[in-house]
């Protein structure tokens, strides 16, 4: 039993860290990446919510969104970087 709550908290700390992670590369990215990411990931709008939301065209969305990805690259453990390409799928 405390060996299942050892690794329970274990993978609630690295997630906390990986989150942590990403949270400061996406706040060290250029504004408007910045918002398409915020927009989408910590509200979970997809590319057309964006679009609308910020008065740009998905395409931009999409093109932002690829440049984030390969700011975040440089910056993101794999870990964190998985994560951010899985919220930015939606």
């Amino acid at each position: 039993q405390y060996l299942n709550e050892f690794e329970d908290y274990r993978i609630d700390m690295s997630r906390s860290e990986i989150y942590g992670e990403l949270y400061r590369s996406i706040n060290s990215l250029p504004p408007q990446c910045q918002k398409v990411i915020s927009l989408g990931v910590l509200e979970g709008m997809n590319n057309k919510e964006i679009a609308l939301h910020l008065g740009i065209s998905e395409q931009t969305v999409k093109n932002t969104k690829g440049r984030a990805i390969q700011l975040l690259k440089k910056n993101l453990s794999t870990s964190s970087l998985l994560l951010a390409i899985l919220a930015l799928r939606a």
